[in-house]
């Protein structure tokens, strides 16, 4: 969309039961008939499957670039209090804090204020803005987005909900124009027979009444996964995001990937995936040549981290790790220099670091039997197993 509802309704965790776990995601373009990896994500889950740490990758040359890790942190009602953000330096060759976000809830545990915390040139945190909500008992009337310059706040954005039965019907949003509130814009929302959104339009307002801009429509299946996105722009197709599940899983093991971990409902995240999302494709549509083409792709992986992912990689590179599995030593081929690599668990554990040449022997007598990794020093790492 070109505007975004309520700014602070953004995902904030990532979690699947038991070993259905999100472990990775890798977005995707597409060019001509095949996809560039363009950046991708690991996940950490703490024990009650709530995300504690997003790692942020871009892919460059061939291997995954360190960009910005999300922390956050819970309370004892699975609530999240804090979302931190480091970002990668490569100069001092360490993630440096950046901007942070704390949340406050009422007594019922509905969150009542987002406050965005900024770090300044000098090195010190300083509080940016905040959002506030008001509730009509347990539904959400209004979000207040207010900005603060270090001496006083200012008022930016005022949205306005309203319901028919327990249904969000419209969202009125208002601008500050430092003086008064002017319309700016709305949201319609409608429904289908299993009172799930079928279709959102978005207008702008132009000073005596609302025009249409976007519309999105809303497809699903029998199961109630959302299937098909489509979203029109002042009339003509924008685009068709395209979701894949795996179907042969048992509907009841899995919940909805992107958990609200703030007790607020979010408006165009709301879907439930019933099944097992596998990836989401997103088309486009030429007009010249009147046929649909891909622009871009997400795809999840619920068992290998980015870093173990990049295997296919190495042997692109016929570089292969032998052999497999080993119990004395490992051996490396294909590499043409001398290469630093360490020894990892599965939890990230370093066993050892050495340094290695083609045909070297790695000594692994002293592991215990069990999966690891021989991790390079551009982030590309090889899967052995102990015997």
């Amino acid at each position: 969309m070109k505007k975004t509802l309520l700014l602070s309704f953004t995902m904030l965790a990532c979690s699947l039961f038991g070993q259905n776990k999100i472990e990775s995601s890798i977005y995707e373009k597409h060019h001509g008939s095949s996809y560039e990896t363009i950046r991708g994500k690991n996940y950490e889950y703490d024990s009650n499957d709530n995300l504690i740490k997003e790692t942020n990758y871009d892919w460059v040359g061939n291997s995954w670039a360190k960009n910005y890790i999300l922390f956050f942190t819970y309370d004892n009602d699975n609530k999240v209090t804090l979302k931190k953000r480091k970002g990668w330096n490569g100069i001092v060759q360490q993630y440096l804090d950046g901007s942070k976000t704390e949340y406050t809830y009422n007594a019922n545990g509905l969150p009542t204020q987002f406050l965005d915390i900024m770090m300044n040139t000098s090195g010190q945190y300083v509080v940016s803005g905040k959002t506030e909500f008001t509730y009509n008992g347990t539904k959400l009337a209004t979000s207040l987005l207010s900005h603060y310059n270090g001496n006083q706040w200012y008022l930016k954005e005022k949205s306005t909900l309203t319901y028919i039965g327990n249904r969000l019907n419209q969202v009125i949003i208002e601008d500050h124009n430092g003086t008064d509130w002017e319309l700016s814009w709305r949201i319609l929302f409608s429904y289908n027979s299993n009172n799930q959104i079928s279709s959102v339009i978005s207008e702008s307002f132009d000073g005596t009444g609302y025009v249409e801009y976007e519309k999105v429509n809303y497809d699903f299946d029998n199961n109630l996964n959302l299937l098909n996105e489509i979203s029109f722009e002042e009339g003509y197709f924008d685009f068709d995001s395209q979701y894949n599940y795996d179907f042969t899983a048992q509907l009841s093991d899995y919940q909805h990937p992107f958990k609200d971990k703030t007790g607020i409902d979010y408006i165009f995240e709301t879907f439930p995936y019933v099944s097992k999302i596998l990836n989401n494709t997103t088309y486009g549509f030429d007009t010249q040549t009147n046929s649909a083409y891909i622009i871009d792709r997400v795809r999840y992986d619920y068992t290998d981290s980015l870093f173990l992912s990049t295997k296919s990689n190495m042997e692109i590179q016929n570089i292969n790790l032998y052999p497999n599995p080993a119990n004395e030593y490992i051996q490396i081929s294909g590499i043409t220099n001398s290469e630093n690599v360490a020894v990892y668990t599965v939890l990230g554990v370093k066993a050892f670091d050495t340094v290695t040449n083609e045909g070297d022997k790695i000594n692994i007598e002293g592991l215990s039997k069990g999966l690891y990794l021989l991790k390079f020093e551009n982030g590309v790492a090889l899967k052995f197993l102990k015997k």
